[in-house]
């Protein structure tokens, strides 16, 4: 019984008076909700990154990457910056590489000009993160 009436509703999908039970096909309501989850998903994903302006507005970097670049702009290396976020040296080196990379720069130092130059440093407190507390502290 339950599946004839799913199949009905499903050969049924097109109509607009046929009585929905069992599925969602249909209900403009379930379409809202989605549309709505994905632009909640899109913000916050926009959220996470940092959009250059000109002449790099092509240009954008995730949260870690802007996180490592803050710490670069205090004058900070790779291992302070990987200690203080809690990340493999490596894991920052890869950041840098993709940064050097998205701005077209050859060094660390030359990144760090570079976005120095840019509006990057009015909104680095976006980027500012907290460590962990410890067992400890908790």
């Amino acid at each position: 019984m339950y599946w004839n009436t799913v199949v009905r509703e499903v050969e049924n999908r097109e109509n607009p008076q046929f009585p929905f039970m069992f599925t969602t096909v249909g209900d403009p309501t379930l379409e809202i909700v989605r549309e709505e989850e994905e632009r909640a998903r899109r913000a916050e994903q926009n959220s996470q990154m940092y959009y250059f302006d000109p002449p790099y507005q092509s240009v954008h970097f995730t949260r870690r990457e802007a996180q490592c670049m803050v710490h670069f702009l205090q004058g900070k290396t790779v291992v302070d910056t990987a200690k203080e976020l809690r990340l493999s040296p490596r894991t920052v080196e890869y950041y840098v590489k993709n940064m050097r990379q998205k701005m077209q720069c050859k060094t660390k130092q030359d990144l760090v000009n570079t976005v120095r130059r840019t509006a990057f440093v009015q909104e680095a407190d976006r980027f500012r993160v907290e460590a962990p507390r410890s067992v400890e502290e908790g």
